[in-house]
């Protein structure tokens, strides 16, 4: 699988991953991750993949921090497990009772802020090659969960 972000760099961002998370998990989370709100919406994914363009560069920090948050959003809401008192989120080998509605809103947080960068950097990237096509652009709402804009 072939990536923008690496489960390394993820670790480096300062997101907080206890030692219990698997990276294949997270692997697959930021494949899934960068194939719906990257791959799917620019025409030059590949180029951005296999870095033959050198004049994207700027622009790949921006790209990698909104796959970033997007991810741990994700992995925070994977890391819950429902019961019927309500949810558990693992941090470590020890689980703390939360409610669902606090792990959903601190996702939600990195989901807003996700979006947000990935929009910054395909206007950066139309900028900087105006033959790069940005068909959609990711938003995110708590109440109407993700979409996409022209």
């Amino acid at each position: 699988m072939i990536t923008l972000l690496k489960f390394d760099e993820i670790k480096e961002m300062g997101f907080r991953l206890s030692l219990n998370i698997n990276q294949k998990e997270v692997e697959r989370i930021i494949f899934n991750t960068e194939r719906k709100f990257v791959k799917k919406n620019i025409s030059n994914y590949k180029n951005l993949t296999t870095k033959e363009d050198e004049t994207l560069e700027d622009v790949l920090p921006i790209l990698k921090a909104g796959i970033g948050n997007l991810v741990f959003g994700f992995l925070l809401n994977e890391n819950v497990v429902a019961s019927r008192f309500g949810a558990v989120k693992k941090q470590s080998d020890f689980s703390i009772q939360t409610l669902k509605n606090e792990v959903r809103n601190e996702s939600a947080k990195f989901f807003e802020v996700g979006c947000e960068l990935l929009r910054d950097a395909f206007l950066e990237l139309k900028e900087i090659d105006p033959s790069i096509e940005v068909f959609n652009f990711p938003y995110y709402n708590y109440l109407r969960g993700f979409y996409h804009k022209k």
